[in-house]
This record gives C-alpha cells, structure tokens and sequence, in this order.
C-alpha cells in the first residue's frame, strides 16, 4: 500500500462531501464540520493519488503529515498487575493477552462484584469473546443494567483500556468504601455503592481482538475485522456497518470489499456482530447500550440514517414505504421518528455525561443527533435502540455513541486523561441511569 497521509478535505456544498462518501475515500465521519455558509471539511487518510484526484476536482487539500506505520511499544510482552490498572496505559496500549489478562485479573481481585460470561461465536481467527456482568451480588434476581462496548475498530486503540480502567476504578471505589475520583472530577463513595448494589454494569471492552492484534503487528490504520471474504478482493468487514439497523439500504456503507465501511454480504454476518447482538437479546433487563469509538469528543444518539421528527410515528425505519427516501439530510421526504420523551432523555443523560466528561479538565465533547455528521446505517449507535422498537419492549433501549479524544492512537499521556476524562462522563451516565431507574 502507498505511503498515507492525515489530511483534511474542505469542499464548498454539503452535497460535494456527500459525493466524496461514493467515491471510497477514507473520510473519517466523526470529524465533518461546517465552517460556515456552504463550507465544510473532514479528515481523511489519502494516498499521494487520492490527494492529487481530489485537488484536481477543484477540492481544497491540507495535508497534515504523513502516517507512519509504527506504534509505542505495547504489553505484548508485559504481565498486567492490579497496580497497573491505575496507571492505564502505563508501559503502552495493551496487546489482545493483556487484555484478556486484565478481564480474569479483575474478577480475581473483585470476586464478590465481577464475573466473566463467554460470547458463543469465535473470530475468523478463532479467539473467544468474553464480556464482564459488575455490581454486587445483593438483592437477588435481574437488576436494571447498561452495556459499555469498545474496541469495534481496530485502530481506535485506546477504548479497550479505558472500559478496563473504568470497571477497576469503579470496583476499587467500591471495595474501599471510597469516593471515586478522575482527575478534578470526584463522585462520592455512596453513590458509587448504590451504582453497584442497584445495577448491572456489562462490558465487553474488546469486540474486535482480531483487528487489534493486526494493529498492534504494524497495520495502524486497520478499521475491519479481518474476515477473508473468499472471493473478494480484499479482506475485512467494518463491523460498525455489520448489524442489522436498515442494513440492505446502503446509506454510509459500502458493498466494495476494499471500502473501510464495507458492510459485509448480509446484516449480522460477522461473529463480532453476532456477538454483541447475543448480548443484547440475552439480557432484556438492559436500560442502555454504549458504544465507545474514536474520535472527536463526541456524544451522539440516534438516528443515524436521517434527520428525526416527533409528529409522524408512522415515517420510521421498519416501514417499508420510505425504503429508498432516507439519508438525504435537510429534505421533508422522509426523517426517522423519535419521540419527544426519548429525545429528552437523550438531551438530559447526554448533558449529565458531557458535564462528567468536563469537570476532569475542560474539555467539552459536543452533544447531538449521530446523522449532523452525515448518514450512515448498519451502527451499534442505532441497532439497540431499533432492536427495543422493534421488540416491543416496555421501556425503550437507548443507545449512545462516544468519540473519544482527537486522535486514533494519541500519545500515552495524552490517553491518560482521555480515559480519565470518559471514565468520568461514563460514572455521571451510571448515576444517570440509576436515577431515573
């Protein structure tokens, strides 16, 4: 492959940038912004050709730096201990083993609040999956749970860490008798008590452990799994773009194998994806499901695929009259119900976990619809959510997106405070979530 390079792209209409997602660049969604009337830009990873295309389209490129394809060192080689999970990533982003080392570590050290549960499908490369129930074991019977999932794109090395981080904090909060503490940001030991003795907290850290231990070999840039499509041309599958939310309709993905949002040859085709949705179907009690990514300091809840509207129940994604009418923004064609309740709540929990998120050390992560980016289908941000519609829950399932920090792989101090900071957005959610349970 040809030397890559970190640019960002500025194009004069909306509807260029959408032209630009049909052309297979490597645009990364999370960074689209308006720079004003009929401007806007997003970042992308583009070859010397795909520069030299662009620019000869009349697209304005500024190129960053060139990606080279080395990372720090990681705990390949390195035994995870208790103290080291104060210190996440102390010696480097930690390899696939480690992470697996770090799940069993914390229900031995936390056996009264910690259990692991295995996924029933392996990988194309045959790793198991497993996922950690934490909260004590008091009360009896289900309690009101939320579902933490990281590490579905390769790359995004630094999510994994933080949920492990996350449930020690929490669990050593708890144990203690102690406030938790991030940064400047500080909850105090009853609450966290009554988070756990109350709730169920599920995280599955490590969804893609075949695309990460890719990575870590010297792929930086990998997104997909790394399934081998026989047949195709090129490997992978992105599994944000795997399950089953209007899967068939195309907007945002891809059927080019070699597309970084290719989508697989049918919804749920890929173990990983299968996975997470035997999760979900498994434990009816969850309130919430969090999909953890990177990056641009981002909150987002559905929909994805459109603009919403609370007046028409009827314009929504399980119709099949408005197949063909969605994901063209701005439009009166076709925007995707969501009730005025469910976007309160979303508003309301979302500002909680933005205000968290702030007080360790000023960082204000912006707060809105998954679709102000551009639309897209196929997510875990939307899957949870249309799963609880379509289900006919009681209570709805909601569903939100974080994009952490400003880079994919930041540098180890700076992914210090990144963790601390969404480990914080993710106790004042928790706290939320208990509130209103």
């Amino acid at each position: 492959m040809s030397e890559r390079h970190w640019a960002t792209i500025t194009v004069s209409s909306r509807n260029l940038l959408a032209e630009l997602r049909q052309q297979d660049f490597e645009l990364l969604r999370s960074t689209v912004r308006s720079l004003g009337p009929e401007r806007w830009s997003v970042d992308a990873l583009l070859s010397r050709e795909q520069i030299e295309q662009l620019t000869g389209q009349g697209h304005r490129v500024f190129v960053k730096r060139a990606m080279v394809e080395t990372l720090a060192r990681t705990t390949q080689d390195i035994q995870v201990n208790i103290a080291s999970l104060d210190d996440i990533p102390s010696d480097g982003y930690l390899s696939v083993a480690a992470i697996e080392q770090a799940i069993d570590l914390l229900v031995e050290k936390y056996p009264s609040l910690c259990q692991i549960d295995k996924l029933p499908h392996a990988t194309h490369e045959q790793r198991k999956s497993r996922y950690l129930r934490v909260g004590s074991k008091s009360g009896g019977g289900p309690k009101p749970a939320w579902l933490l999932l990281g590490g579905a794109h390769a790359r995004e090395l630094v999510n994994p860490d933080l949920l492990l981080f996350f449930v020690h904090s929490l669990c050593k909060a708890y144990t203690t008798g102690e406030d938790l503490v991030l940064g400047a940001q500080r909850y105090d030991a009853a609450s966290i008590q009554r988070l756990l003795n109350e709730m169920e907290l599920l995280v599955f850290p490590l969804v893609n452990p075949d695309g990460r231990a890719y990575v870590l070999n010297g792929n930086t840039m990998w997104r997909k799994n790394r399934n081998p499509n026989p047949g195709m041309f090129c490997e992978g599958v992105d599994i944000n773009r795997n399950f089953g939310f209007l899967w068939s309709s195309g907007i945002g993905t891809s059927d080019n194998s070699c597309s970084d949002v290719f989508r697989g040859t049918e919804a749920f085709s890929e173990p990983e994806t299968q996975n997470v949705r035997h999760l979900i179907q498994d434990n009816p009690q969850l309130q919430c499901v969090v999909d953890v990514h990177s990056y641009s300091e981002l909150i987002m809840y559905p929909w994805g695929d459109d603009d919403s509207q609370d007046h028409q129940e009827d314009m929504n994604f399980h119709n099949p009259a408005y197949d063909g009418k969605r994901g063209v923004l701005g439009d009166t064609a076709y925007r995707e119900y969501l009730s005025k309740e469910d976007l309160e709540w979303y508003l309301r929990v979302g500002r909680q976990v933005q205000t968290g998120i702030e007080a360790v050390r000023g960082r204000v992560y912006t707060l809105g619809p998954s679709a102000d980016l551009y639309p897209t289908t196929g997510t875990a941000g939307d899957y949870p959510y249309a799963h609880g519609i379509e289900s006919g829950r009681d209570k709805p399932l909601y569903s939100l997106t974080i994009e952490t920090g400003r880079e994919f792989q930041p540098p180890l101090d700076e992914a210090r405070q990144i963790i601390l900071e969404v480990s914080s957005g993710l106790a004042a959610m928790g706290l939320a979530l208990l509130s209103s349970s």
